[in-house]
């Protein structure tokens, strides 16, 4: 089984952040190589924010106006579809401007039998969610397993504070030379960003009170009622057939999303 996931940052040449061809191709070539070391094409899932706001789906053909580097992508994705007999089964809007930008690829028909999408509050976040229900089986986590011990020291620190120092912790952010202390690996470069982030802000932010702690737990219960809430509903979601059902069960996702704001 193969898992793959993809964001590509919007194109934002402008404000000196582009988002190339290259930048995509590359990752894509990668997962090929990856795929004939196996010597087998295993089962396939690729999906993701793939923000190519100027095509068509499902055929994945461009509209017009297009610019050149979002044709060059859709040919090299239609090209990795074709090598891999790879369909795309998201066809409605999921974005707030009716585009379809988040994607979901599969080889194998069979495992993907239902794909919806969920509104959110636009305050959260310009994408709906994606649903996507599957046969296949994955380990799960009881909500009843402890916790994982953090990974940083964030959780000690208090991020609502009003004296806390942002352009200090900005300009410390803009000194880093990002590119020459990562690694290639993304572990460590996940570790490696977490530490540095956590020395910068715990000299410019406050520590957390004990008072302060009791309010978050308390908080924290809450948000994980909710949520686990909200992973029953999706699960009625995916298993009814019904429109106006679905359009219920939708608003109620809705008004949690709002208790979780």
């Amino acid at each position: 089984m193969a898992l793959l996931v993809c964001y590509r940052q919007p194109d934002d040449r402008s404000n000196g952040n582009p988002s190339t061809s290259t930048d995509f191709i590359t990752p894509l070539n990668g997962v090929k190589s990856a795929i004939a070391r196996l010597g087998v094409t295993p089962n396939i899932i690729f999906g993701g924010d793939f923000n190519l706001p100027k095509a068509t789906w499902p055929d994945g053909l461009p509209k017009p106006g297009c610019p050149l580097d979002e044709r060059i992508i859709l040919n090299s994705l239609n090209q990795f579809c074709n090598d891999y007999f790879i369909s795309q089964y998201v066809n409605t809007p999921t974005h707030k401007d009716g585009n379809i930008l988040d994607l979901v690829f599969t080889n194998n028909e069979n495992i993907i039998h239902n794909c919806s999408t969920v509104p959110v509050l636009q305050s959260t976040s310009h994408h709906k969610i994606v649903l996507v229900s599957t046969c296949l089986n994955v380990n799960t986590i009881s909500d009843e397993d402890e916790e994982p011990e953090p990974r940083t020291g964030f959780s000690t620190l208090n991020f609502f504070a009003d004296e806390i120092d942002w352009e200090n912790i900005k300009e410390k952010m803009r000194q880093i030379k990002w590119k020459e202390t990562l690694s290639e690996d993304p572990n460590e470069i996940l570790e490696t960003i977490n530490a540095l982030c956590f020395e910068i802000t715990k000299d410019s932010i406050p520590t957390r009170t004990l008072i302060e702690g009791k309010r978050r737990s308390k908080n924290e219960r809450y948000r994980r009622s909710l949520t686990k809430r909200r992973r029953k509903i999706t699960k009625k979601l995916l298993k009814t057939n019904s429109q106006t059902r679905k359009d219920k069960i939708k608003e109620e996702l809705l008004q949690i999303e709002k208790k979780l704001q």
